[in-house]
């Protein structure tokens, strides 16, 4: 049962003042208290009233009678909890107006946002510092494991292998990607190409073994095992390319040369630019050998070259290349041999020089008569110069300094007029005395040309002449390149019409032979075959 309790004096008051608010814009009336008793439990309104929902609490108190008897006086703390729930109530929400309009709420308030902001953007420069020393250590990270160059086989001939223990070996097909302390071999006629980041290119003859020792970006090395290598070095300030032998390093910082070894012995052959000899301090210029069991520097014979297939192979490969076709040495094409300086001829200048004639030639002999020689002697000769001179006329090279005798046997025979001279970085001094000495002639049988016809059955290669003759056997030459030549693709001799191609990659490759002349002729071979195609497919 509930009740409303009737006004008291001070409620009249409170009331009348009420209405001079209601006439006040800056002082809106506030809402007409109500209290609300219960007659049956009052020890608990406080808690039923302070639970009740506002709407509901609201539209119960319009509907209660004016009459009812007032129960005000009996519980006081009941009023006063009711007093503390009507702060929720419409004149909250108008103090609450009255605070908003305040200058010094506003100015709180930004004060306030002011806070908010200031912590935000600590917190944001706090996080950016931790990025940075998070993001340092990558970088250097990334810097210290770019320490060693690349290198790749770039081609493969035959069977080639390599190898990350130099125990266990896979072949290679081409294409693969080698790392510092990787071995590479070649078996019986294969050959390899290394292509390194730098440019540099490191060539391997047959049955060659190579580990790449080192790949630093400071120093380029590689451990030759046994075989023969071709390096042909980018020119490179900061970059040593060094061919290490169980004998000796090679270092050269731009040079086209040649490495081999048989495990005791060493021979370098410089072909353009120098290279030093690390152990004996010594730099071997173009043009010239260094062989480790003498410990002496001679010049190459370049006639030597010209049937070096090897070497050849190289040249070709050098000039396919637009790095390197400028930069030949000695391996260039040789049109006419560079003059000499020539001295005048005579036994005073140290060097006595004999003849005799033999059945298979003459037979020469010298002396030497407080002189000495590094790089060897020149014997020169001449059909018609009765001075003949290196450089002009014909010549052959002794390449040991403590030989003192050499046999020219002379294919057309007659007389001729010769000379010694001693040999020094390509050119010759002191020549001998004069003699002259006829020999009987050589006979060498010619090659007859005529036509070759070249067939193929898988690896069989058969073929049969046309024409001509072929005394002195046949080449065989293989290409991945249409139409190969001797001697750059020389890879088989035979002295039969037959023969059985070597293993090779999965690819297409092209296959002619010559004729082999022996010397007979000025050419090396002679009369090509057709073409075929040697195909071997994918495994």
């Amino acid at each position: 049962m509930h009740s409303i309790t009737k006004k008291t004096s001070m409620d009249t008051e409170n009331d009348s003042k009420q209405r001079q608010d209601e006439n006040d814009p800056l002082n809106p009336p506030m809402p007409e208290e109500v209290r609300v008793t219960s007659t049956d439990e009052p020890q608990n309104v406080a808690d039923s009233v302070a639970h009740e929902p506002l709407g509901r609490f609201t539209s119960e108190s319009s509907q209660l009678d004016s009459n009812t008897p007032s129960l005000q006086s009996k519980q006081p703390e009941q009023t006063n909890t009711v007093m503390a729930h009507e702060m929720s109530t419409p004149a909250s929400s108008n103090k609450l107006k009255s605070l908003f309009k305040k200058p010094l709420f506003y100015v709180l308030m930004l004060i306030f946002i002011g806070l908010i902001v200031g912590v935000a953007m600590l917190l944001s420069s706090d996080s950016d510092e931790a990025d940075v020393v998070i993001s340092a250590p990558v970088e250097t990270a990334t810097q210290e494991r770019v320490t060693t160059l690349g290198a790749t086989i770039a081609l493969t001939e035959g069977i080639v292998e390599l190898s990350d223990d130099g125990e266990t070996w896979i072949e290679a097909s081409g294409g693969e990607s080698l790392a510092q302390s990787d071995y590479l071999r070649t078996k019986d006629d294969s050959r390899a190409i290394i292509l390194f980041d730098d440019g540099s290119v490191t060539r391997l003859d047959n049955n060659t073994e190579l580990w790449l020792s080192s790949l630093e970006l400071t120093g380029l090395e590689v451990t030759l095992v046994s075989g023969q290598v071709y390096s042909r070095v980018i020119e490179s300030e900061k970059l040593a390319f060094t061919v290490v032998t169980g004998n000796e390093r090679y270092e050269s910082l731009g040079t086209a040369y040649k490495t081999s070894t048989d495990g005791l012995n060493d021979v370098l052959e410089v072909y353009q630019s120098e290279v030093k000899v690390s152990s004996q301090d010594k730099d071997v210029s173009e043009g010239n050998k260094y062989d480790t069991k003498t410990k002496e520097i001679a010049a190459i014979d370049l006639t030597d070259l010209d049937n070096d297939e090897f070497a050849q192979w190289n040249k070709q490969k050098d000039t396919e290349s637009e790095e390197f076709k400028d930069k030949l040495g000695v391996l260039k094409d040789r049109e006419e041999p560079a003059p000499a300086p020539v001295s005048s001829p005579s036994v005073e200048t140290g060097i006595s020089l004999t003849a005799a004639e033999v059945s298979d030639g003459v037979a020469l002999s010298w002396s030497l008569q407080g002189l000495t020689s590094q790089q060897g002697f020149k014997v020169v000769r001449s059909s018609t110069d009765s001075t003949p001179t290196f450089g002009e006329n014909d010549a052959q090279y002794v390449g040991d300094p403590l030989s003192r005798s050499r046999l020219w046997v002379s294919e057309k025979g007659g007389a001729h007029f010769y000379r010694v001279c001693i040999y020094f970085e390509g050119t010759c001094s002191n020549y001998s005395n004069v003699v002259k000495a006829t020999s009987p002639a050589k006979v060498v049988t010619p090659v007859i040309s005529g036509g070759v016809t070249l067939a193929i059955n898988n690896k069989d290669i058969s073929w049969s002449l046309t024409g001509g003759n072929a005394p002195h056997g046949y080449k065989v030459l293989l290409s991945t390149s249409p139409l190969p030549v001797y001697p750059a693709d020389s890879i088989l001799y035979s002295g039969a019409t037959s023969a059985k191609l070597p293993e090779k990659p999965p690819g297409t490759y092209y296959v002619r032979i010559c004729k082999f002349t022996n010397g007979s002729q000025a050419e090396g071979c002679i009369d090509y075959s057709n073409q075929v195609e040697y195909i071997v497919p994918a495994t």
